[in-house]
């Protein structure tokens, strides 16, 4: 029989149950006591009772149906049946409110979703990130002619990309998928200035 781990709540007069046998009543001196743990566990009740046959009917012996009856007196049954009464309804209450929240999120995951597959169509101009679809654009008054990324108050981001890309083009929409920051030294810059004029 399998343990539960559901202890019976027992009336306040807690009296050890010491049972004799029939045989002991007819004056042999084998002692059978009881068994049973003082939680009183249903799997102590498995393990009294274990020892009957269920293959033809029997009669329990006398010893047997006196420990059944003191275990029902030490039990307060009006606790065991609030208990039973309280768990089917602690069970649905808890059923339901997991099936709101079920619901409540699955409605936010929709609602994400969809701004999510609505954005991924939409150009960004600002804070972009892996993903955007963004507008890039030649700058103007330079010789190397990089391009910029058409942004408001989100300057200084601009196109890697190969001469064959960006031949013939006055304007390029791509998805971003790396965004690397590099760092220029106005020293190196100065420097290279001096001699290129």
């Amino acid at each position: 029989m399998s343990a539960m781990g559901l202890a019976l709540p027992l009336n306040d007069e807690n009296r050890l149950i010491s049972l004799t046998s029939i045989e002991e009543e007819k004056g042999n001196p084998k002692s059978t006591e009881s068994r049973l743990s003082d939680s009183y566990y249903a799997e102590d009740l498995g393990k009294f009772f274990s020892t009957d046959s269920l293959i033809e009917p029997i009669e329990w012996p006398k010893d047997k149906y006196t420990t059944l009856l003191t275990l029902s007196t030490k039990v307060n049954l009006s606790k065991v049946c609030d208990m039973i009464r309280r768990t089917p309804q602690d069970a649905e209450n808890l059923a339901k409110k997991y099936q709101e929240e079920s619901k409540s999120n699955r409605e936010k995951y929709h609602k994400y979703r969809k701004s999510y597959q609505e954005s991924k169509d939409k150009i960004a101009f600002r804070n972009f990130k892996n993903g955007d679809l963004a507008l890039f654009l030649p700058t103007r008054n330079s010789t190397a002619k990089p391009w910029a990324a058409f942004n408001i108050n989100c300057p200084h981001y601009f196109l890697r990309a190969t001469e064959s890309i960006i031949r013939n083009k006055d304007w390029i929409v791509a998805r971003i998928v790396d965004i690397s920051e590099h760092i220029v030294d106005i020293k190196v810059c100065l420097i290279i200035d001096y001699f290129t004029y």
